[in-house]
């Protein structure tokens, strides 16, 4: 690859992720706060929404930088008939099952969130002549926690000790827990949630698996689609996490 190939794709990414994150999404709603006995449920499936969302993502990268294709059919609707699938697998309860009805709330609240970042790329994941989109996980992660914020108050995060982008930085909390998840304290793939004094907060470690590795495998350093440089993961690496805080009922 030329070095001007680099730079034309490193540009579009960013004119990628630029866009998705100026479109307009839905209006500001009033704050969903949960009780200290409701949250650690909410913020563990609230990550669970966004685990799978970014999965779903990731398995449809052929299809979303098909250049030769126009209308993909990777709509809103799509993607929360596969989220709502992939939830239940993960947590063994259907969405519109989940008891509480706060809890549920805040989950559907997340879902909505995935649905309108979807929503908002539509042009750009449709549009042919292009072959790559922008519309990465990380990208739809970062745009569904903007939305979810606005929404709902929740605040969500994709972060990791190698970040790409200045937004992924852990702060001191992240970076204890994870430093925790590198070092075997908390079980692989157990969460882990502390309460504060007005919001409650948790985190979900992610792991590198095969549809990660053409953005983050082998070879290290070599750049990837978006012209990052790859970081060299093996299957079933610990990525990050994905960062979660619910505010609790006063």
């Amino acid at each position: 690859m030329v070095i001007g190939d680099q730079v034309s794709r490193t540009l579009r990414y960013t004119g990628a992720l630029l866009a998705t994150l100026l479109l307009p999404t839905a209006l500001s709603a009033a704050p969903i706060t949960l009780s200290a006995s409701e949250a650690p449920q909410a913020a563990k499936y609230v990550a669970a929404v966004v685990v799978a969302g970014r999965g779903v993502v990731a398995k449809h990268q052929s299809l979303i930088n098909d250049a030769a294709k126009g209308d993909k059919g990777f709509t809103a609707d799509y993607l929360e008939r596969a989220l709502r699938d992939d939830f239940a697998k993960m947590t063994g309860v259907a969405i519109d099952q989940i008891d509480s009805p706060t809890v549920r709330q805040a989950v559907e609240a997340t879902l909505d969130a995935s649905s309108q970042a979807v929503t908002n790329n539509q042009g750009r994941i449709n549009r042919p002549g292009i072959g790559f989109k922008g519309f990465i996980p990380a990208v739809y992660g970062r745009v569904t926690g903007n939305i979810l914020k606005g929404t709902s108050g929740i605040e969500l995060k994709q972060t990791t000790t190698l970040y790409r982008n200045a937004y992924n930085k852990p702060d001191a909390f992240e970076a204890a827990v994870l430093k925790r998840f590198e070092q075997g304290e908390i079980a692989r793939g157990e969460g882990y949630g502390e309460q504060f004094a007005n919001q409650y907060r948790y985190m979900q470690p992610i792991y590198i698996k095969e549809a990660c590795l053409s953005c983050h495998g082998d070879p290290k350093g070599e750049l990837d689609i978006a012209g990052r440089p790859k970081e060299g993961y093996k299957v079933g690496d610990l990525r990050g996490a994905i960062s979660v805080a619910i505010p609790l009922t006063p």
